[in-house]
């Protein structure tokens, strides 16, 4: 799925589950975060309540900060905002980020999320291992 927001493309990817993670790499992420945080709540807004998942989804943005580091911001369904920590959607970003060659698997990858850093391992028979407050 693909939704254009001020000429920067965010390719999600979802899977469903008991939850429905989004994963949104947002490659001009500190351009939309420093004018206007606003401008990307509301961007996670209209992602959560596409039509395409009618019972809603958390939306991850990410931004790749080296090999094995990755910002997080999660705007959460229920909460209806960004949250400090979701530990899911740390998980979820790892993983994709591994399926697509950008993140090494079986390596602790750092998370930075508001509420603090996670290490993920996403390994070869495709565990995920999740450390941290």
């Amino acid at each position: 799925m693909e939704f254009t927001r001020d000429e920067i493309n965010l390719m999600c990817i979802y899977g469903s589950d008991s939850r429905v993670e989004l994963i949104c790499t947002l490659s001009e992420m500190r351009k939309c975060l420093t004018p206007e945080e606003n401008e990307l709540r509301e961007l996670g807004r209209k992602i959560r309540w596409h039509k395409d998942f009618p019972k809603g989804a958390n939306v991850n943005f990410y931004e790749i900060m080296g090999p094995d580091h990755v910002r997080v911001r999660t705007f959460e369904r229920g909460v209806e905002d960004f949250t400090y920590a979701c530990g899911t959607g740390a998980c979820a970003t790892v993983v994709a980020a591994v399926l697509n060659g950008i993140c090494p698997m079986d390596t602790p990858i750092t998370v930075r999320l508001r509420g603090g850093d996670l290490k993920i391992v996403c390994e070869s028979d495709m565990r995920v291992l999740m450390t941290g407050p």
